[in-house]
């Protein structure tokens, strides 16, 4: 169901002052033990029933949590008989939250927030540029994620803001959109369709109908045209019992640890979860005079948490080489 790109690189000296570099698969996530949800939406199906299915969801509420039509404009789902709610959904390169879950005001140091959303780029993007849409009318525009920001760049993302979607997805491997104060034209949708179709992924974010902010249908009509499994609930999802310190501020463990989100040993240095690949390179001979062909032997490169995927080499004088054995 999910596409998943996960890659980082290493660059380490050789024997001969050039610089090798290995790639290698992303296989571990920081553990994450527990996620707060401030001021969140949920979510139901594409078929206008309950959204059950653990396929599409990796965070589910607390069974002590409940969902509302906030501003009484009865077009929220509710849910009824003990059935637990879902807070995040994923189809097909289209990854949602029910809340900005990350912006810096909503942030405290004992939940994995940070963490988790990382683990969620890491599995579904892996590396490259990823553009923050600004050309909605958002609210929730990156200056007021500076924490997250500065996490994802150090895991090696480029992190944008845009304020012309349409054209610069051609650039991109991922793209956010939180919360769009208008409703996209017809030209973004479309753009939006054959990113997704060719390989990128779509992170959107909601926020509770709490004042009749209603971000939701917009967002919708985005997923109705991406054809998701899933729609945005016009909702507010309350717990009175497990939360932050308000009943607006939903806690919750309850995860579908089947999405590569949730576990590993913490490493990665940067907050992803990875350990590094250890780049070993050798030459067999170190003193040669001009003409005198070098081999290069990069086979003995490790990665204790994955497979070498790619080698790349930088020479020093401007040459380059890929393989193991250049």
């Amino acid at each position: 169901m999910m596409r998943r790109r996960r890659f980082i690189e290493l660059t380490a000296a050789t024997a001969l002052a050039g610089s090798a570099s290995a790639t290698a698969g992303h296989n571990s996530a920081s553990t994450i033990s527990r996620l707060r949800f401030h001021s969140t939406g949920s979510f139901y199906g594409a078929d206008g029933g309950p959204l059950t299915d653990d396929a599409y969801v990796p965070v589910w509420a607390e069974d002590t949590a409940s969902n509302d039509d906030a501003d009484y404009d009865y077009d929220a789902f509710e849910y009824w008989d003990s059935r637990q709610i879902p807070l995040m959904a994923v189809d097909e390169g289209v990854v949602a939250f029910g809340s900005t879950f990350v912006d810096d005001d909503a942030l405290t140091g004992e939940y994995d927030n940070v963490q988790f959303l990382l683990n969620v780029w890491n599995a579904e993007v892996g590396s490259g540029t990823v553009l923050w849409d600004e050309s909605n009318e958002q609210y929730f525009t990156l200056e007021k994620f500076g924490e997250f920001e500065a996490a994802a760049e150090r895991e090696g993302f480029s992190v944008v803001p845009t304020d012309n979607l349409y054209n610069d997805l051609r650039d991109a491997d991922a793209a956010v959109i939180t919360a769009p104060g208008e409703y996209l034209t017809d030209g973004e949708l479309d753009g939006l369709a054959r990113f997704v179709e060719n390989g990128g992924t779509l992170f959107l974010h909601d926020q509770s109908d709490y004042n009749d902010y209603d971000a939701t249908q917009r967002l919708d009509e985005i997923c109705e045209r991406l054809g998701t499994a899933f729609q945005f609930n016009d909702d507010q999802v309350i717990d009175y019992e497990r939360n932050a310190g308000r009943f607006y501020q939903p806690t919750t463990d309850v995860f579908v640890t089947d999405f590569p989100y949730f576990d590993g040993d913490g490493g990665g240095g940067g907050g992803g979860g990875n350990e590094s690949p250890t780049a070993n390179a050798s030459v067999d001979d170190a003193t040669v005079a001009p003409g005198t062909t070098v081999a290069f032997d990069g086979t003995a490169s490790v990665d204790d948490d994955g497979t070498i995927e790619t080698y790349e080499w930088t020479f020093g004088d401007g040459t380059t080489a890929t393989g193991a054995t250049p």
